[in-house]
């Protein structure tokens, strides 16, 4: 716990200070964090537009700041507040690309898939997109062959062709195997009872 003396002081030192101070005190690190709090999550709310996540980034972005307290080094130019909004926005960005794969997945993206999931009696399954962690979990029961396909076929787009390219097959294949997955994912999901 910092002292009335010691918050006083600290109050006025520059960022950098506080943070090499915080090292070897690190009650002083809560003044770093009461400055750039409501400014880190401003930006990480912009960049996620979640308010859940931005917290959970902004979290973080304080504990990198903190571990790697004693590898910043003033440079001409940059400052401690461009270094942590530097560690927040990399922060961000690696959220971002995790969460795109993670992401819900449009019934629009491969309708026959949709189907092998879908109630043929709801209808209304049409206009729904259903969740990715749903699709997921299915997919991930899959064999690595069957999984690798269908990810290149429903999530990055692919067409037969590029797959087979990729994968060093013919374009017949492929499309046996993307119908031996949907097959087999009609039998996981049907093993949900869903």
């Amino acid at each position: 716990m910092i002292d009335g003396e010691d918050e006083k002081i600290i109050k006025e030192l520059p960022d950098e200070e506080v943070l090499l101070r915080s090292i070897e005190k690190p009650d002083y690190f809560a003044e770093i964090v009461d400055r750039y709090q409501g400014a880190l999550l401003r930006k990480a709310n912009s960049m996620l537009r979640n308010e859940e996540s931005a917290e959970d980034v902004v979290q973080e972005t304080f504990v990198k700041i903190y571990a790697n307290a004693g590898r910043f080094k003033e440079v001409p130019g940059a400052t401690f507040k461009s270094w942590a909004y530097k560690i927040l926005v990399n922060t961000c960005l690696t959220l971002l690309k995790k969460s795109k794969r993670e992401r819900e997945i449009f019934v629009a993206l491969d309708p026959e898939l949709a189907e092998v999931i879908a109630d043929p009696m709801d209808l209304s399954f049409i206009d729904k997109k259903f969740s990715a962690d749903h699709l997921m979990s299915l997919v991930s029961r899959l064999s690595e062959t069957l999984r690798r396909t269908v990810m290149w076929h429903t999530v990055d787009d692919l067409s037969y062709q590029e797959i087979a390219e990729k994968e060093g097959v013919t374009e017949g294949v492929v499309r046996a195997r993307m119908h031996r997955a949907k097959k087999e994912l009609k039998k996981i999901n049907e093993s949900f009872g869903i």
